[in-house]
């Protein structure tokens, strides 16, 4: 909760920026406004502005880990960029990002809230199977004539007598757990998790956010693009325009748009055609989330099922045996 609120009082600086203040009057003004507990770093990242007219530097002071606002001054330092105009640019290439965001996180605990309201029913069944009617089964039908093999190892996967069991018990879990900490995860999370570009289905969604990212930075600051072809490719290949490492420009465009983009700079176009490519990569954005969101959601019911498949078969065997059994 900490870092998050460090990172609210950092958007707020940017706020400030991009309004107009000066960076020394923005940070007398934060100074004056943040937690007790954050102050001393504010008034040191002041200092230090004050005797480097660096921000990037300043904000390290600040020791917010992971801070995209300083990562984008970094690369934008790269790139020959003023600090200021990265920072009145920031909030605003990030207004859809954040919307989209709210979208994959809302998305998100819909898919995986109805599996984990089955999963904790799916666990309590079983808590009360394995307590109360296995020992009730030992007495009735365990002996030599009335259970079989199947049936001993059935009992045994329930009672975590058996590796077995973890694919019975474990799932559910990870479900679970996948729900509480996609509730518990922050919207502006989703926008930078490295884990999300790990995993194949949720990869597409994080493409998805680098390319609006990209669209949003690239409108900004394509005049200072290099003249020369090469060198212009090489900037926009930056994690800059993306905003991520792994994610850059020859990764999150097809062969096509990226001749088509290269074809905007040729015919100096790009500025009339950039609402366009917005609107358009936004709604490509949103498709995608609906799209991969809605294949999670159907593996993890198809996984729930099968659960509530082996609890209703484990219940309703020893019904069965004590049948053959007579």
């Amino acid at each position: 909760m900490k870092n998050n609120n460090s990172h609210f009082y950092l958007r707020q600086f940017v706020h400030l920026m991009a309004k107009g203040e000066e960076p020394r009057t923005a940070f007398n003004i934060m100074v004056n406004e943040v937690p007790a507990e954050q102050r001393d770093r504010w008034q040191q990242a002041h200092t230090i502005y004050e005797a480097t007219q660096s921000l990037e530097r300043a904000f390290e002071k600040l020791n917010i880990k992971g801070s995209p606002i300083t990562e984008q001054l970094r690369r934008g330092k790269e790139l020959g960029l003023n600090e200021l105009e990265v920072l009145q640019h920031y909030t605003e290439a990030n207004s859809s990002e954040m919307q989209v965001a709210q979208i994959i996180k809302s998305r998100i605990l819909r898919s995986t809230g109805y599996a984990a309201l089955l999963s904790v029913i799916a666990l309590l069944v079983l808590a009360v199977f394995s307590l109360k009617l296995i020992p009730l089964y030992n007495i009735l039908f365990f002996d030599d004539q009335m259970y079989s093999t199947s049936f001993q190892h059935r009992m045994d996967v329930l009672q975590f007598k058996s590796w077995w069991s973890l694919l019975l018990y474990v799932p559910p879990v990870l479900i679970i757990t996948l729900f509480i900490l996609a509730n518990l995860t922050t919207v502006e999370s989703y926008t930078q998790s490295k884990l999300l570009t790990k995993l194949p289905i949720m990869r597409g969604i994080m493409m998805q956010l680098s390319r609006v990212r990209f669209i949003h930075n690239l409108n900004a600051f394509y005049e200072r693009l290099p003249e020369n072809q090469a060198e212009r490719l090489n900037a926009l290949n930056s994690p800059f325009f993306s905003q991520s490492e792994q994610l850059t420009f020859d990764h999150i465009f097809y062969a096509q748009e990226k001749e088509q983009l290269l074809a905007l700079f040729k015919l100096q176009t790009f500025a009339e055609e950039s609402p366009t490519l917005i609107n358009t990569l936004e709604t490509q954005a949103i498709e995608s989330t609906h799209r991969k969101t809605g294949m999670m959601a159907i593996i993890m019911h198809l996984l729930v099922i099968a659960i509530v498949f082996q609890v209703v078969l484990s219940i309703y065997l020893p019904i069965f045996q004590m049948g053959s059994g007579f």
